[in-house]
């Protein structure tokens, strides 16, 4: 692979896609966390009913939160994600991904645990970043994992 793009590009953007949330969600999430916590304590499992109340407690919580701008860039070294850097060698693959709230760049990765790396693109050109890993990494087509799939579906 010949190496013609050294210049890094770096990018800001949300770590996620923010969707205000409406009172009626909250609602919702109060009453299945409600009738979930009932069940729990009819069925004499007090554990499950504090780990339930305690989950739904925190993701009001996170629901309500407004994403941070993190710093995003692609070097010659590898993948930047605010102050952590993934070495291309850890790195199996890229792809492009389009979605509604704009583009991401999907990164699989080596680790068992955390498989597909997420990133969005924001403003920057796609064009750019598939030219600039094409020299690094091989293109794959990536889907979403189910779980992001549910979080978008869920408002988050």
């Amino acid at each position: 692979m010949a190496l013609q793009n050294t210049k890094p590009i770096a990018w800001t953007a949300p770590e996620y896609p923010y969707q205000q949330k409406k009172r009626d969600w909250y609602w919702a999430l109060g009453i299945i966390a409600t009738a979930i916590v009932i069940a729990a304590v009819f069925l004499k499992n007090l554990l499950f009913a504090l780990i339930i109340a305690i989950s739904a407690f925190s993701m009001a919580l996170y629901a309500a939160r407004k994403p941070r701008q993190i710093q995003f860039e692609v070097s010659e070294r590898g993948v930047s994600i605010g102050d952590t850097r993934y070495l291309y060698q850890s790195l199996e693959s890229f792809g492009i991904l389009e979605k509604t709230s704009g583009p991401v760049l999907m990164l699989k990765s080596e680790k068992t645990f955390m498989p597909f790396i997420s990133i969005p693109l924001g403003d920057t050109d796609t064009e750019d970043i598939r030219d600039f890993l094409l020299d690094y990494l091989p293109e794959e087509t990536h889907d979403e994992s189910l779980s992001e799939v549910l979080m978008e579906y869920l408002g988050f």
